[in-house]
């Protein structure tokens, strides 16, 4: 699972699509929170961080610069004296933003557990998403997150789990005030104001585990549950770079079940370390699993071979509760 759309892989070398099942049982914990210290909090006061930094716009047609101004609603959640402004254009492009310079104004830090939680009060006349994107020296970046405010015309905070970003050296903070898929139908002006970097709330696991299946175990390929016997060998967590922690027994209530925390993407090898074990699924017709989330948003699953190209299934999300889901194999 990856976000703009988090992505898992199932990997293994053969698999020729299509009668009968095969079954996954998943827990998704998206969990976390430095070590080098951003200049943070961003609230843009004097003797504070962010009003003296160099907010470069872009992609807003005559780029108008950020001001830094008087708030101009001196209210409950926000009371502090100053704030930034952004004209997001109606001629600007969507993704219209501002970025600080590289290095000299947030500083090089690390995204780890005490830190990936992001928040930031805005203060907007129209509903839409807020971006924020983390950028490294070089320009490398996992893209922006977006979560979109739900009030117009008084300050509302919200919050960012960059969680699945975990890295070192980031330099660079970006804002996106104001971004609108479907373009602006006028100039918005947009404040936002105190950013903030905290520790993960870590979300609470399911109390109950995934239904138990009641498939005839003669009809089923069995990867990951404890109702059947699973393949062996398979390599529930071969490192492709990701950043998510994985355990592969985790109890649910004294059923087995994969937890993946962080998550970004994760692959499984199926039947050896390597995934260098074809595994002949031609008997099959659909791909059975389970899984459970607090918080994501997107969820892509994948299946590989050798010689198909990438093609994902997109899970339907429901938060807090175990969904199943059987996938036609000849969907891949």
């Amino acid at each position: 699972m990856k976000t703009k759309g988090k992505k898992m892989k199932t990997q293994r070398e053969k698999m020729k699509k299509t009668t009968k099942l095969f079954v996954i049982t998943l827990f998704l914990l998206s969990m976390s929170t430095i070590a080098f210290a951003q200049n943070a909090p961003i609230d843009f006061e004097p003797g504070g961080y962010g009003a003296d930094w160099t907010w470069t716009v872009f992609e807003n047609d005559t780029n108008p610069p950020v001001e830094i101004i008087a708030n101009p609603d001196v209210s409950a959640p926000n009371t502090s004296a100053t704030v930034a402004k952004f004209t997001a254009l109606e001629t600007g492009q969507p993704w219209a933003g501002c970025e600080t310079l590289h290095g000299s104004d947030i500083g090089t830090f690390n995204l780890d557990e005490t830190n990936c939680t992001i928040k930031i009060m805005v203060y907007k006349p129209v509903i839409s998403d807020v971006g924020i994107k983390l950028v490294k020296p070089d320009g490398w970046s996992m893209g922006e997150i977006k979560v979109a405010n739900t009030v117009i015309n008084e300050w509302e905070e919200l919050t960012f789990d960059f969680s699945s970003q975990i890295s070192d050296g980031y330099d660079q903070i970006v804002i996106f005030p104001d971004f609108d898929l479907a373009g602006r139908t006028q100039d918005n002006t947009c404040y936002f104001d105190n950013i903030t970097f905290s520790e993960q709330i870590i979300p609470e696991g399911p109390t109950e585990p995934a239904p138990t299946p009641t498939h005839n175990p003669t009809d089923v390929f069995s990867i990951y549950s404890d109702a059947y016997t699973d393949l062996a060998n398979t390599n529930f967590d071969p490192n492709w770079g990701q950043a998510t922690i994985v355990t592969v027994n985790y109890q649910v209530s004294g059923d087995n079940t994969l937890r993946y925390q962080s998550l970004n993407y994760q692959g499984t090898n199926l039947g050896s370390p390597d995934g260098g074990v074809p595994q002949d699924v031609s008997e099959y017709d659909y791909l059975h699993v389970d899984f459970w989330t607090a918080n994501a948003t997107a969820l892509n699953f994948f299946v590989l071979d050798q010689t198909a190209g990438e093609v994902f299934y997109s899970l339907p999300i429901t938060t807090e509760e175990w969904i199943g889901v059987e996938i036609p194999l000849s969907y891949f």
